[in-house]
């Protein structure tokens, strides 16, 4: 199965193959057969993203649906995967995130969350948005994944990082977008949306901009 990612041509694995993944980190998944399973590409930037589940509801195997992440090998031009692993293993250990099933260098496995978009409506709503504020909170004065964090950089600000880490993708990846990123001091940081999802991971949009 093709699929594009940054815009090149991948392979999706064979069902064979994504249920031989899902059979390396899930034991209880050992004697399910190649048909018993379906799963549905998900939206995704930096992996490509299957949601994978057993047909037959009845079957007495759990979990019956999870989320198996795999990594293009593209990817790891922009993704510290070493770093990403770490985060997510904290998060995952702290109940700040769903479930590790499984962690691989090529893929991961995650419990599957049944979620959808919130509509304008509900991003209005008092009580979405504490609670959106109460778990951005609480994530962010982790101290524990702060800690993780300091393993693998500086202890510099989060924007700061993070402009740094742009700038380095932009240089390395997209040519046409050099004579822009020559000096940190011709960009800023503007935020243009706001967290859109009442989940344990939320995030929001940020930019670079021209001065």
């Amino acid at each position: 199965i093709n699929a594009e990612y940054m815009g090149q041509q991948i392979m999706i694995p064979e069902k064979e193959d994504i249920l031989a993944m899902c059979q390396t980190g899930i034991p209880s998944w050992k004697d399910v057969k190649k048909e018993s399973i379906k799963f549905e590409r998900m939206l995704g930037m930096s992996n490509i993203t299957l949601a994978v589940a057993i047909a037959d509801e009845s079957a007495n195997v759990l979990p019956k649906k999870l989320l198996l992440r795999i990594y293009p090998a593209q990817s790891n031009r922009v993704v510290n995967r070493q770093k990403e692993q770490a985060i997510f293993k904290y998060l995952s250990e702290s109940d700040l995130g769903v479930k590790m099933h499984f962690q691989h260098s090529k893929y991961r496995i995650e419990e599957f969350v049944e979620g959808g978009k919130l509509t304008l409506y509900e991003l209005g709503n008092k009580f979405i948005q504490r609670s959106v504020a109460h778990l951005l909170s609480e994530y962010n004065h982790c101290q524990g994944l702060a800690d993780v964090l300091l393993q693998f950089e500086p202890k510099i600000p989060f924007a700061d990082r993070l402009i740094n880490d742009w700038l380095v993708v932009l240089r390395n990846n997209w040519a046409s977008y050099m004579d822009l990123v020559k000096s940190e001091e011709n960009l800023s940081l503007i935020h243009i949306s706001e967290p859109t999802r009442p989940l344990y991971i939320s995030y929001a949009v940020f930019c670079l901009k021209k001065k």
